[in-house]
């Protein structure tokens, strides 16, 4: 009997630990990329702000961005003679969201409802390809802006360094 009630505690500390890791609100940049992804078959980037929205932010986002890919050892370029197009989508959701949690009781489901604070940015960017106007590398994250103000150019760029840390560099 001890050893089960042992067991169960650790099952109880490995379920705590995955639902505080569900629950953060900052996460790694998920990754998707082409397995024939080559720095070889490209050089000259644009890039696209597809959140049709304007502001300060946008501004350091599209620095950011074209100082991470030039680093790599791209060079921006026009659309004519781009061989990728970097399009980004800045959504920012600041408000509040409708949670329905399901608690099971002895004589079925209790449904509880209750508003939580949304205080979020979610950024997303696909990589396309000029030629084949395919996508050849995606990433998403997620990230908690409570009491966020506008962040300084350094950084955008240190985010941005890390999001895009997977894009091949150029040689």
């Amino acid at each position: 009997m001890p050893a089960i009630k042992g067991l169960q505690a650790i099952i109880l500390i490995l379920i705590q630990g995955v639902i505080i890791g569900c629950a953060s609100t900052e996460h790694k940049p998920v990754v998707a990329m082409s397995q024939d992804l080559s720095a070889d078959r490209y050089s000259g980037f644009v890039i696209e702000n597809s959140s049709q929205r304007e502001g300060d932010i946008y501004l350091l986002l599209n620095e950011g961005i074209q100082k991470v890919f030039t680093e790599k050892g791209y060079r921006p370029a026009s659309d004519e003679n781009a061989s990728m197009r970097i399009r980004y989508l800045l959504l920012v959701e600041r408000g509040q969201r409708l949670v329905e949690q399901v608690v099971p009781t002895g004589k079925g489901d209790l449904t509880k409802h209750y508003m939580e604070p949304v205080n979020e940015a979610k950024f997303l960017v696909n990589i396309v390809d000029m030629d084949s106007n395919q996508v050849v590398w995606k990433a998403s994250t997620v990230r908690d802006i409570s009491g966020k103000s506008l962040p300084s150019q350094v950084e955008v760029d240190e985010k941005l360094a890390a999001f895009f840390a997977t894009f091949p560099e150029k040689k």
